[in-house]
Parts: C-alpha cells; structure tokens; sequence
C-alpha cells in the first residue's frame, strides 16, 4: 500500500513539473518549450494585417538548429445581417506571414434559415517551421478583410499554440 501511494505521489509530482512553466524558461530543460495564449474580441476593419493571440519564444543557443509546431484558432463572427463578410488568417513570424498558413474564409448571413449559414466560423491554421536559429521571435495569428469593399468582422476568440524543440520528433 505506501508502495502505491509513492509511486501515486511521484507520478503526480512530475505531471506538474511538466506543466507548470513553459520550457524555454526553465534553466534545466533547455531542449523544449510549449507555450500558448487566448484573447477575446478584436474588430477586424482593413486589409492591414491585425495581430491576434500572440506568443515570444526565446530559442537558447544550445548548439543544434530547433524547430517550432505553431497552430492558430480563431472564431470569427458576421455582425452584419444580410451581407457576406470575406476574410483570411494566417501566421506570422516576427511580423513576417509564414508562407502555405493563409485561410480563406466566408462568413454569411442571410434570409436563409441559421441551421443552413451559420454566420460564424471556427478557422485554424497550423504550420511546422524547422531549423530556427537561436534569439526572439513572436509568432502571432493575424486576420484581415480580403478586399476593401468588404464588410468588417469580428475575430470573438484568438488562440494560438507553439511548441518548439532542439530535435526533430
């Protein structure tokens, strides 16, 4: 019985050890990090890309190149009745867009019934980025209207995801 209540104990210990602080920022566990955040309402009013959720990664100099998951989400709602609403998200990297993370996206709102044209979406995008040399970096989602003429749009809920890694998995 104190056998199991130990390894109980231990296994409880390391659970929050692994989750308690994002790696990059542990002294003695320089070979992985994880890290993500949420945010809520953003007006997307432009074609000027408009920074989301956004994470800072410090990559150490521990000698080999690492590598970065980075994954998006986003909740985009049509507050206008009656017209179509046109956007894209994307990633971006040090302010940069991470090329092949672009999404197009529709949001409709018409006489049609609601079960039929919802007139919001759930959009994500994800991208693996390798060999990253090592210093700063924010990677970020963004959105923006696809055209001018278009109606304006409400980003409800940002998140976005990153995990990077001194070696490949």
């Amino acid at each position: 019985m104190h056998v199991t209540t130990l390894i109980k104990a231990a296994a409880l210990v390391i659970t929050f050890a692994l989750v308690a602080v994002p790696a990059w920022a542990q002294v003695d566990n320089p070979e992985a990090g994880a890290d993500g955040v949420c945010l809520g309402l953003d007006p997307i009013t432009s074609t000027a890309l408009d920074p989301l959720a956004s994470v800072q990664v410090i990559i150490p100099n521990t000698g080999p190149p690492w590598h970065c998951n980075v994954n998006c989400y986003i909740q985009a709602d049509n507050p206008f009745a009656g017209v179509s609403a046109h956007g894209q998200l994307l990633i971006t990297n040090n302010g940069a867009v991470v090329p092949l993370t672009q999404r197009n996206f529709e949001l409709t709102d018409d006489a049609i019934a609601v079960s039929e044209h919802e007139n919001y979406l759930e959009v994500s995008s994800g991208v693996f980025i390798p060999n990253l040399p090592a210093g700063g970096r924010i990677f970020a989602c963004a959105a923006h209207k696809l055209s001018a003429v278009q109606p304006n749009f409400n980003v409800a809920r940002s998140c976005i995801k990153v995990a990077c890694f001194d070696h490949r998995l």
